[in-house]
């Protein structure tokens, strides 16, 4: 009775002390050391400047969208959250990201936007 007893305190003071976070997988990140995301943004930006043809002024408030979510997305993959929990962040940034270039885009470009970023998510990492 005593040895059943002391197990199932362990047992439970181990629930208490040590959670484990169950099915969800937790990984500590690091951005790469030439990692900025000022270049990642300005990459974005020369990319849909030439496929959308934007003018300077549209480019820089696409370019200053891209900063604004390149950060987000910096700021969740370094959080020491659930992988599971992350792709619902990233969703909800890419839908954001989204919404606010097709504030600011042409129907025109907005469609194009939408149809290279489709086609490039359906292509092999590789490629």
């Amino acid at each position: 009775m005593k040895k059943s007893l002391y197990l199932f305190l362990t047992a439970i003071w181990f629930m208490v002390v040590h959670p484990s976070p169950g099915n969800a997988q937790m990984v500590e990140r690091k951005l790469p050391e030439n990692y900025s995301a000022e270049k990642q943004a300005e990459g974005q930006t020369r990319w849909m400047t030439r496929q959308l043809k934007l003018d300077d002024n549209l480019a820089k408030k696409v370019h200053e969208i891209n900063l604004k979510y390149i950060n987000r997305t910096d700021s969740t993959r370094l959080a020491n959250t659930a992988l599971a929990d992350n792709r619902n962040i990233y969703l909800s940034i890419s839908q954001s990201k989204r919404a606010e270039l097709q504030a600011i885009l042409t129907p025109e470009q907005s469609s194009k936007y939408l149809s290279v970023f489709e086609n490039a998510l359906k292509k092999p990492a590789a490629e």
